[in-house]
């Protein structure tokens, strides 16, 4: 009966098709990599891999210079960052290999003076308490707390997701209940030790084809149900903590409740209509799309960006150094399974990813409207102090 179905009605959505482009590094400094047509199954399954593995994996050089990262008997737990670390012509090949041979020296020196005027954007302030790490270890005969909770009604009545290796978490509401406690058990201690099994670490991509084009697929992930859980619990309380601290500038808008599409929608046309009305103010409209933000959030960035917003050290920090740390992926195609590492990027899907992706834009937002000190601003210094604009806009 299922295959007369299937025949009847089919799905209507693309298979996983291999890239159909091959992926070949070009060896002019700055330019993108040369796309030819991958005629052969080995050369689409050499491209699929090259293409998505390019994709999640750090750019050439130092991901962050003013940051380092720390290890524990666990591995990665963090960074340490060093905002007095003074970046130098000496650094810039280890920045961005190939800079010192293929840039003009006034671009070289562009780059020195960029990164002395963000270098106090990286300074960590005293820890805040309200963005320590709200799970500690529980004892077995403590009372469940509220996500563990919600976790037992959920796999009673709320219907399974697609997941990695199609398995969900709904299974254990039909097994026997010693189960359930023991996975209990492992979400407690995961969140407790901010580590996570290593089958969370499991993910599958699969790239379907963009619309209209032949050259571009859309790569969808699936995780693993247990570290969706995990990121949906973490990220759930990441936002409320950062809410409750008031680390959020009025200009970030995004992953946060109660600011949806519609309220900004209402908010822009009132400013419209007011200055309609009242002609008073000159209304402009500035749309720039960062391509590949997601993908280009490294490790150190993640870190530094929640440090610098008064993260404690433990918690939060170690949670994202460990979802960067140790990732596999499969990429399900209709040629075959390719496996491939994830080390660079959010995690599309991961409910901690939007916090975190707002945490990284209030830095980006910081770099732009908090002046550097006197002392270290390269092009202000010419500048009398009291006519030294707040919003520089060379930064």
């Amino acid at each position: 009966m299922g295959s007369l179905c299937h025949i009847t009605n089919p799905p209507q959505r693309d298979p996983p098709q291999t890239e159909a482009y091959t992926l070949t590094p070009n060896t002019t400094y700055g330019q993108p990599p040369q796309r030819s047509p991958a005629v052969t199954i080995y050369d689409q399954i050499q491209a699929t891999y090259d293409v998505h593995n390019k994709q999640m994996s750090p750019p050439p050089g130092t991901q962050l210079f003013f940051a380092s990262r720390k290890y524990d008997d666990a591995g990665c737990c963090g960074i340490n960052l060093h905002p007095d670390k003074i970046f130098t012509h000496d650094d810039l090949e280890a920045y961005s290999p190939g800079s010192t041979t293929n840039l003009p020296p006034h671009l070289q020196q562009r780059i020195i003076d960029a990164h002395k005027n963000v270098a106090h954007i990286f300074t960590k302030p005293p820890p805040d308490p309200k963005l320590t790490w709200p799970f500690p270890y529980l004892p077995p005969n403590a009372e469940n707390p509220d996500y563990i909770n919600n976790f037992i009604k959920a796999i009673k009545n709320t219907p399974s997701k697609s997941r990695h290796k199609q398995f969900s978490l709904n299974i254990f509401g039909r097994l026997p209940k010693e189960w359930t406690t023991t996975l209990i058990q492992i979400i407690q201690l995961s969140l407790a030790t901010r580590t996570q099994p290593n089958l969370a670490h499991d993910m599958s991509r699969v790239p379907i084809p963009k619309p209209d084009t032949n050259k571009e697929r859309r790569p969808i992930t699936t995780a693993e149900d247990l570290a969706c859980l995990l990121s949906a619990i973490v990220g759930a309380s990441l936002s409320l903590n950062l809410e409750t601290a008031c680390k959020y500038p009025p200009y970030v808008k995004a992953y946060r409740k109660g600011i949806s599409c519609e309220e900004l929608t209402l908010l822009q046309l009132a400013m419209i209509e007011d200055n309609h009305q009242h002609l008073h103010n000159i209304t402009a409209h500035l749309d720039d799309d960062e391509k590949k933000f997601y993908d280009r959030i490294t490790l150190e960035y993640q870190c530094a960006c929640l440090l610098r917003l008064a993260c404690p050290e433990t918690g939060f920090v170690e949670w994202a150094a460990e979802s960067m740390s140790n990732n596999n992926v499969t990429i399900i195609t209709a040629r075959g399974l390719i496996h491939a590492l994830f080390q660079c990027g959010l995690k599309q899907g991961a409910s901690d990813s939007c916090p975190i992706a707002s945490v990284v834009s209030v830095a980006k937002g910081d770099t732009w409207s908090i002046p550097p000190p006197p002392d270290t601003c390269t092009k202000c210094r010419i500048l009398p102090p009291l006519i030294r604009p707040h919003n520089r806009p060379h930064q």
